[in-house]
């Protein structure tokens, strides 16, 4: 294992369940080369700009400014991932479910359970799902993420947890881990960035 961290903090309205789904799907995929951390809950950071969201007149969150938090907490040899359950967009993205630059990641909760969906008739054979189906996509996103931290890019592959994901139907489909290309680069980044 290297000496590489992956913290996980979240803001304090984050459910401590969800919080523990992160933390297993990293630890899961990456935890038998890099150490995950639960670096516990910080405020919701003032100043951050928000719009409301015309389908559902609810706020969202400017990722690009969520992300400063996890940024000032970086330190060499570790990436630092801030798990929010608050709706978040970039610019020219009505919505996103992360984001996420070499070592700093924010990923929101609130658009990966199908509920948020109810009113899209596709979404419908999403609906029963259980916990363990929410916390498997979570566990996608959180995976995503903390390659874009090491240094991955997307990938094409299907099967891959680093495809990109424009809607929830991208991401139930995606698979949940690396592909082996995407895992060799990954083990080659973690072994750079480790101290």
């Amino acid at each position: 294992m290297s000496s590489l961290r992956a913290v996980l903090v979240h803001t304090r309205e984050v459910p401590n369940e969800e919080k523990g789904f992160a933390l297993l799907a990293l630890d899961r995929v990456v935890g038998s080369v890099v150490r995950v951390v639960d670096g516990g809950a910080v405020g919701f950071p003032t100043g951050v700009r928000r719009r409301v969201e015309p389908w559902r007149g609810k706020y969202q969150y400017l990722a690009d400014d969520l992300l400063t938090v996890p940024q000032q907490m970086w330190t060499p040899g570790s990436v630092v991932l801030l798990l929010t359950s608050v709706d978040i967009y970039t610019r020219g993205m009505n919505y996103i479910f992360g984001l996420a630059t070499r070592g700093a990641a924010v990923i929101s909760s609130a658009r990966i359970h199908p509920s948020f969906w109810e009113a899209l008739p596709e979404m419908s054979r999403y609906l029963p799902e259980d916990k363990q189906f929410f916390a498997q996509q979570l566990g996608k996103v959180v995976v995503h993420e903390f390659g874009h931290t090491v240094g991955l890019p997307h990938c094409e592959r299907w099967d891959c947890v680093m495809r990109f994901s424009n809607s929830p139907f991208e991401l139930y489909r995606k698979g949940s881990t690396f592909c082996s290309d995407c895992w060799m680069r990954l083990l080659r980044l973690v072994h750079d960035l480790a101290v």
